[in-house]
C-alpha cells in the first residue's frame, strides 16, 4: 500500500453518481476499487446528484469537500459536470451558456487553488457538441484536458437508461477505471 491518506471527492451529476449502473458502483466506484487494487490507501467520497446543474454543484461543493478534508490528507476532486445545463427544456437550456461558464470558472479556479483537480467530460451527444461549442470546454482544455467519456456512452450506447432516454446516466462505466486510475 502507498504511504499516505489519499482522499477523492468525486463531484457531480447522475453520471458521478452512476445512476442506473445495476451494480451501484458507477464510474466513481470501478475507479477508487481500481487505485486500491493499484497500492493506493484511498478514500473515496461519490458526491454525484442526480439533475444537478452546475449552479447547484457551484452551491454546494466546498463545503462537502472541505468536510471530507479536514484532517491532513492528499485532497483531490474529480468533476464531471454540464451535461444537465446543456438540457433542452421548454425550448430553453437549463443553465444559460454564459452562467453555466461562469459557475464552471469558479468551480474549476476555486479547486484549483486548494487540491489536484480533474474534470471528466460528458458522453458524445447533442448535449456534448452545445458543451463543446461553448466557452467553458475551451476553459478546460486550456487548464487541463477533460477525459472523455465518449467512448464508455458508445461501448453502453444499448444500455437500458440510454434506451430509456437517460442518456448522461451512465450505466457503461466499467470502462473508465482504464482511462483514469491514480498514478
Amino acid at each position: 500500500m502507498r504511504p499516505g491518506d489519499h482522499r477523492v471527492c468525486f463531484v457531480g451529476d447522475s453520471f458521478t453518481h452512476g445512476t442506473g449502473d445495476a451494480t451501484t458502483l458507477g464510474w466513481t466506484g470501478r475507479v477508487a476499487a481500481a487505485a486500491r487494487n493499484a497500492g493506493w490507501n484511498l478514500t473515496a467520497y461519490n458526491l454525484g446528484i442526480r439533475r444537478d446543474t452546475s449552479a447547484d454543484i457551484a452551491a454546494r461543493w466546498q463545503a462537502e469537500c472541505d468536510a471530507r478534508f479536514r484532517v491532513e490528507c492528499s485532497p483531490y476532486i474529480v468533476f464531471s459536470f454540464g451535461a444537465n445545463d446543456m438540457t433542452v427544456e421548454n425550448d430553453t437550456l437549463r443553465v444559460p451558456i454564459p452562467e453555466s461558464t461562469t459557475h464552471f470558472r469558479n468551480i474549476i479556479g476555486n479547486a484549483k487553488a486548494h487540491c489536484q483537480v480533474l474534470m471528466v467530460g460528458p458522453c458524445r451527444s447533442a448535449t456534448r457538441r452545445r458543451m463543446c461549442a461553448s466557452p467553458r470546454y475551451a476553459i478546460c482544455t486550456s487548464n487541463s484536458p477533460p477525459i472523455s467519456a465518449s467512448r464508455i456512452c458508445r461501448w453502453h450506447s444499448n444500455s437500458p437508461a440510454i434506451r430509456r432516454g437517460d442518456a448522461q446516466s451512465a450505466t457503461g462505466t466499467a470502462r473508465i477505471p482504464m482511462a483514469m486510475v491514480m498514478r
